[in-house]
């Protein structure tokens, strides 16, 4: 999926990544210079920190956080 694509749930692949726990996507993801860390799904609203955080996957929200995911 490419990293801006959405899904049809409008999803973005760092947001089912963040979502998933999958750290070594996330990670390739934040390399591209055009990915929207921020972006919200068009459906509820969430970003990938969100998700990450309501899933509980600390080690993810960290490394959204050291990659300036913001947090308001």
């Amino acid at each position: 999926m490419p990293p801006l694509l959405l899904n049809y749930g409008g999803k973005t692949a760092l947001h089912l990544a963040s979502q998933k726990g999958i750290i070594d996507v996330i990670q390739e993801l934040l390399k591209h210079e055009n990915i929207k860390i921020d972006q919200q799904n068009e459906i509820d609203g969430k970003t990938a920190l969100m998700y990450a955080a309501q899933k509980g996957h600390i080690k993810i929200v960290e490394i959204l956080l050291a990659n300036r995911a913001n947090t308001e």
